[in-house]
């Protein structure tokens, strides 16, 4: 996981309206974000995603989060705004491998493969609790932003999910069996030649909101897989979504750094 900076816009014109959303049942219940367009093609691709397999899912009570690459060297890499300061809504730690992002604001992230991965594969993105006491609690937006009248819900029905992408083929999921809500898109068969795949995504809760994240320590664990939900890559970067991220970037990595160096100082006492 890394991060960048690089000139761009960080909004899109118009970030809350998002095209309807129409359910497809499966033993993971998706909601899909199209065209009419695209229908036919999106819904074979979600015909084969849910089919019933016998592996742990990565949207199990317990998923993994141990950095995997795979065969395909699968890494995600934000592009953090090169603006001032001031005006930066994002901003990347490499030393705590932690994204900081205000609510609502979009962000480029580019999932990355040294070489292009065989059809039939997409990208899922899954917030979870990162502490082990709260692992086993689906993360969910908080009742207030929740709530069908609130702005940042026009047009968008997944009301409880915390990740958008700005895709119309996105997906937005929920395990059944362990209530975690997630969001995939298919790998664009459009790419080829290419070692990389950019997206906008964004989060809808504040980090501190009541009912919601509640303060809790938040990491996002994002996959690559297969039609059939096997894991071909998987990769994970802590989070914090809050008011002032170049603030609480600086905050943090003060704070690691008198850490390294108290324990600096507590090795050079110890005998030899």
């Amino acid at each position: 996981m890394s991060g960048r900076e690089e000139d761009r816009n960080d909004d899109p014109e118009d970030e809350n309206q998002i095209p309807p959303d129409n359910k497809i049942g499966s033993s993971e219940s998706c909601e899909e974000q199209h065209s009419i367009s695209n229908v036919q093609s999106s819904s074979v691709f979600l015909a084969n995603l849910s089919t019933e397999v016998h592996i742990q899912s990565s949207t199990c009570r317990n998923p993994s989060t141990i950095k995997y690459p795979g065969q395909f060297r699968f890494e995600v890499i934000f592009v953090v705004s090169s603006q001032s300061n001031r005006t930066r809504n994002t901003e990347f730690s490499v030393d705590l491998n932690k994204l900081y992002i205000d609510m609502n604001k979009w962000v480029e992230v580019r999932f990355s493969f040294g070489e292009h991965p065989r059809s039939g594969l997409f990208f899922r993105a899954l917030p979870i609790f990162a502490e082990a006491t709260d692992a086993t609690i689906p993360v969910k937006r908080c009742p207030n932003h929740a709530r069908p009248e609130d702005p940042s819900n026009c047009n968008f029905p997944c009301l409880l999910h915390l990740i958008r992408f700005d895709s119309s083929d996105a997906l937005y999921c929920e395990d059944l069996e362990s209530g975690r809500l997630s969001a995939i898109v298919p790998l664009d068969p459009h790419q080829e030649g290419s070692s990389s795949f950019p997206l906008l995504m964004k989060f809808m809760c504040l980090g501190s909101d009541v009912g919601g994240i509640n303060r809790r320590p938040l990491q996002v664990v994002f996959t690559l897989e297969d039609d059939q939900t096997n894991i071909i890559g998987r990769d994970v970067v802590n989070v914090r979504i809050c008011c002032c991220p170049r603030r609480d970037k600086l905050s943090e990595e003060a704070r690691l750094a008198s850490q390294r160096e108290g324990a600096e100082r507590l090795a050079s006492c110890l005998p030899n």
